[in-house]
């Protein structure tokens, strides 16, 4: 028995702590599945209007109820509701800045469709604003990101997102194409997301009629409330008013009223399709008076109106129409003009195929006109044919009159031989007279379809000389941003490298350093300083190699020269760098001039060429020596300087890939491969030349040639 209340006490236990564990999620009714308390406090935000500042101390509020309730989600919608706010001010600084915070959020508390949501906030901001390359170019990341992180609602968020992007372009290809992607991919994600509003907007792209309507009759199957049936009866209202269809257009409209009723009593139909209606019910005033609250799009506008102004005889709706479509014409063609240079610059390889393809259906338009013109040529040719057929009647005609005048004549002259003659003469020459007729129609004929042949056959090798030239355009392009991406990584991974290892001596050797009570000597401590300052040099040398480079694509690197001894800059060439050569290695110089000898040339270019130079030799030379020489004999009217060591040589074969930036042919020695393409651009800009002697075999020789330009007395 005693057994049996221990058993019931632990069982009622039990149902106890799965209760009081539960009580949140049964708490939890409402859409969102966060607290009840924190549902109530999300509405008020949405749907009360309030200050900038009360709605921000708000949302505050709310996100710390849901920090006491570990609602995790609730804190998330809290800072989602504040970018929302800012988004519907259209103020793009701070809907940005509660974006990354929104970010930020979601990826603490792993609500990751609020994350995609923030993209999405910021991309419709910007193209409310009309900004639509920055907008692509964020959307483009967003995609991106999604598939890094094979998050299927942020590739369907960014998929759905580049389709608006390119629908308000109205480039209606590739704006299909992605609505195509994200209808693809519904299915993997959760049912809640409109997917009826893309079939909407494919069914917008079309201009086929049955197209329209099969796609309209996905959206329905697929709408998840009253919202996306009253949308898409909408579309269907305006689609089949657009065609004329009146009874269709009736029908849907009268199915969206009824749909509205039932399920949002609040809403109604919009003015498009309200004034469809009125048109078709007969109702002029109230027609005129929704027309004139359309405010959709002028495209939208200008086809109601053409009904309407057809239904009852409106020449001023008519006029109205006719400036519509010519100022909508002229807003997408500098629309288009603007959209043309970014999607050929920012945009992607698949959107330069796409303007590949777009040029080829103009080209292929362009060919049908001329087909059309040259079927309008001919039919001129034919009527000038007919008329001159009539005129034959005419002539004809009146010969048969002369010939008539004439039998009188001959009646009255009597003479059966003398007609007989002049109407044989007469017959001939008109006879005569329609052959050449008959031959100069033909001869023109054929010399106008000959020259239309010819322009088309010249227009035609032209595009596709075009086609071709944009084709191997788009090659080059994709080869050089390959290679672009290739160098960046090599640089990434050499700067990773060399930074790394002198940084690394420096913080070890520095730690020894300041380590309380460390018993070493006088002579370690300067060896060590000493490591530390090499290491802090090696560094700084690194630096200024990239600067360098960098200065001198930027065309910021400039040459200053002035009247200098050059014996000097060779001494201070070697003072700056024998301190890295191995022990036991003599570096020195050598000169063929005077010390007060005086060249035209920038000291400072020319000491960093050699440094460079002595700076290799001082890696690659491990016993033995290094010299610079100044020479003005070898090479006629030059300044010659050159740094031979008896290091490990550079084989024949590399001699000139060593300049190429980012080489080195031992991955092990420390530098960055900048060092002597530095060297290279340097002497181009002072009108020299650089390169390493392989005729010298007993280690390597580098040779740096400038003007020879002396100072006069």
């Amino acid at each position: 028995m005693t057994g049996t209340k221990q058993h019931i006490i632990k069982l009622f236990a039990f149902m106890m702590a799965f209760m009081l564990a539960n009580a949140p999620m049964l708490a939890q009714n409402n859409v969102y599945g966060i607290d009840d308390d924190c549902y109530k406090m999300y509405n008020n935000l949405l749907h009360t209007p309030l200050s900038e500042k009360d709605f921000l101390e708000y949302a505050d509020k709310m996100y710390k109820l849901g920090e006491e309730k570990k609602d995790k989600k609730a804190q998330t919608l809290a800072i989602c509701v504040k970018a929302q706010f800012y988004e519907g001010k259209n103020d793009l600084a701070k809907t940005r800045a509660c974006a990354e915070e929104l970010k930020k959020e979601a990826k603490r508390t792993g609500h990751m469709q609020y994350y995609y949501f923030a993209y999405r906030l910021e991309i419709r901001l910007l193209q409310k604003k009309g900004m639509t390359d920055e907008g692509l170019a964020l959307a483009k990341k967003m995609q991106s990101e999604a598939l890094k992180d094979d998050y299927k609602f942020g590739l369907y968020s960014a998929y759905e997102t580049i389709g608006d992007i390119y629908m308000q372009r109205r480039n209606i290809a590739v704006s299909s194409e992605y609505y195509q992607k994200a209808i693809d991919l519904h299915p993997n994600i959760t049912p809640r997301q409109r997917v009826s509003i893309l079939y909407n907007n494919l069914a917008e792209n079309t201009k086929n009629l049955h197209f329209k309507k099969e796609l309209c009759m996905k959206a329905l199957e697929n709408a998840i409330d009253g919202l996306d049936s009253i949308r898409t009866y909408d579309h269907l209202c305006r689609i089949y008013g657009s065609f004329g269809r009146n009874k269709e257009s009736l029908n849907y409209y009268n199915l969206g009223d009824h749909c509205i009723k039932k399920n949002r009593p609040a809403d109604k139909m919009s003015f498009t399709s309200q004034t469809y209606y009125h048109i078709f019910s007969g109702n002029k005033s109230e027609a005129l008076k929704t027309f004139n609250k359309i405010t959709s799009s002028n495209v939208e506008k200008a086809a109601v109106g053409k009904i309407l102004a057809e239904q009852f005889g409106l020449d001023s709706i008519g006029y109205e129409v006719a400036k519509i479509l010519n100022s909508n014409k002229l807003k997408y063609d500098a629309a288009f003009r603007g959209f043309e240079f970014a999607e050929i610059n920012d945009l992607l390889e698949n959107d330069k195929l796409k303007s590949m393809h777009s040029e080829q259906e103009r080209n292929h338009t362009e060919i049908l006109l001329q087909q059309q013109r040259m079927r309008i040529e001919k039919q001129k040719l034919e009527d000038e044919q007919e008329r001159l057929s009539s005129d034959n009647l005419k002539i004809d005609r009146k010969n048969k009159r002369i010939e008539a005048d004439n039998k009188k004549k001959f009646e009255e002259l009597g003479s059966a031989e003398i007609a007989s003659k002049l109407k044989l003469e007469k017959a001939k020459e008109e006879e005569s007279k329609q052959l050449r007729k008959t031959l100069l129609i033909t001869v023109g004929m054929l010399l106008v379809l000959l020259i239309i042949i010819i322009s088309f056959i010249i227009y035609y090798k032209k595009s596709k000389k075009r086609l071709l030239l944009y084709t191997k355009e788009l090659h080059i392009a994709r080869c050089e941003a390959e290679e672009a991406s290739e160098m960046k990584n090599i640089f990434i991974q050499n700067m990773s490298h060399e930074i790394r290892t002198p940084l690394n001596a420096v913080m070890g050797f520095s730690q020894l350093l300041t380590i309380p009570g460390l018993p070493i000597s006088e002579e370690e401590r300067t060896e060590y300083a000493s490591h530390i300052l090499n290491n802090s040099k090696m560094l700084t040398m690194l630096v200024d190699d990239i600067l360098n480079i960098n200065d001198i694509e930027n065309g910021n690197y400039n040459i200053n020269p002035v009247f200098c001894p050059v014996n000097e800059i060779l001494s201070s060439a070697v003072s700056s760098a024998e301190y890295r050569a191995h022990d036991g290695v003599r570096v020195y110089y050598t000169s063929e001039v005077d010390n007060d000898y005086t060249v035209y040339t920038d000291p400072r270019r020319v000491q960093q060429v050699l440094i460079n130079f002595l700076t290799n030799a001082c890696k690659h030379t491990d016993s033995g020596s290094i010299h610079l020489h100044l020479s003005i004999q070898e090479t006629p009217d030059m300044l010659t300087f050159s740094v031979a060591d008896t290091g490990c040589g550079i084989p024949r074969e590399q001699a000139e890939n060593i300049f190429e930036r980012f080489t080195k042919l031992n991955d092990f020695k420390q530098g960055t491969g900048l060092g002597l393409n530095i060297c290279r651009l340097i002497s181009k800009k002072m009108e020299g030349h650089v390169y390493c002697d392989v005729n010298y075999t007993d280690g390597a020789r580098f040779v740096f040639t400038i003007p020879l330009i002396k100072q006069q007395n």
